[in-house]
């Protein structure tokens, strides 16, 4: 059901970003915002959406586990190998690897037109798209960082003017020393020797979520050292929770929170297989870490998104919920 109505999902999703831009959360998207400002109308067009509702599609399909199986799309297999099938494509949310941006081995420009922009600011005007991005996302956290009150203000030290010095035996469009400066922050975040920790042990997101998300108490009972859960109270047989681990063997707890929903009522730590579903709306986002007040800013950027995104998902969870229970009579 929820898959079969992602293109309504993408709606949402443009509706979330817009409000969270609204509200002053430009840090987290800040390559969307510098996209719509210097790339020609129309910044998402049909061929773009039908690509993002896919993608949406795919991950939906991807969240349910092994028992439900899996979905490709072709639409989307057919914009990656084939360049023919990707004309006319735009879609500011997704355009792919830039050539600019290319690290290793070719890129996959899905947007022709934002390739063709990033390439001639390049060539022509000395700019590049990813340290322009970088520059704005670290610059709008730290505006955003100056609305938090329950932690310390962050430490930092002013711009430098600094020479931008180039290593030649790099190419331009990879020497990142050199972009970052030409595009240095305004106010550089240092970290504190007392705030090392910060990223690592749990004590300082616990504190926060409790004063942050009341409404998602921390469950002792399904958390570990490297996952900490915080679970929605009620009555229902599934529950919402934000899940903040560490991924992949990392030593660091990763953001955002991650927005899931499991049976209530486990009574030993949580396993990836014990996710029901988890939240397919929405990608990476800027994140910096260094201190209690970077931890503050993020959940007061997340906590209420999560809490919209709940909205978006409960009609299908109680649709889906019914249709079982009367599939069980």
């Amino acid at each position: 059901m929820l898959a079969d109505d992602a293109a309504r999902l993408l709606d949402k999703m443009l509706a979330l970003m817009e409000q969270d831009i609204d509200e002053g959360w430009r840090a987290f998207y800040a390559r969307e915002i510098w996209l719509r400002k210097e790339l020609p109308p129309p910044w998402l067009n049909e061929l773009g959406e039908q690509y993002l509702a896919e993608r949406l599609r795919e991950a939906i399909w991807g969240r349910f586990g092994q028992q439900q199986g899996t979905y490709e799309s072709a639409l989307v297999r057919r914009l990656y190998d084939e360049p023919a099938a990707r004309a006319g494509y735009r879609n500011f949310l997704d355009v792919g690897t830039l050539q600019v941006e290319e690290i290793i081995g070719p890129s996959v420009a899905l947007d022709a037109v934002a390739d063709k922009v990033a390439t001639r600011l390049l060539k022509e005007q000395h700019r590049h798209i990813r340290y322009e991005c970088l520059r704005d996302a670290g610059n709008w956290y730290i505006e955003a960082s100056a609305g938090c009150t329950l932690s310390e203000p962050l430490l930092g030290l002013p711009k430098e003017d600094a020479v931008p010095v180039r290593n030649q035996a790099v190419v331009l469009a990879k020497d990142g020393a050199y972009w970052h400066a030409v595009y240095p922050l305004e106010w550089r975040i240092v970290r504190d020797a007392l705030d090392y920790p910060v990223d690592r042990q749990p004590k300082y997101h616990l504190e926060l979520m409790a004063q942050l998300a009341p409404d998602f108490p921390y469950c002792a009972s399904l958390s570990k050292q490297s996952r900490l859960i915080f679970v929605q109270p009620g009555d229902s047989a599934l529950a919402w929770a934000l899940m903040i681990d560490k991924t992949s063997g990392s030593p660091d707890y990763r953001y955002p929170p991650q927005l899931i929903l499991i049976e209530r009522g486990g009574r030993r730590a949580l396993q990836d297989r014990d996710v029901v579903f988890s939240n397919v709306i929405g990608g990476a986002f800027y994140s910096n870490l260094k201190a209690p007040r970077c931890i503050e800013t993020e959940l007061r950027f997340h906590l209420p998104r999560c809490r919209r995104l709940i909205e978006v998902y409960q009609p299908y969870v109680d649709q889906a919920w019914a249709a079982q229970a009367v599939s069980s009579l």
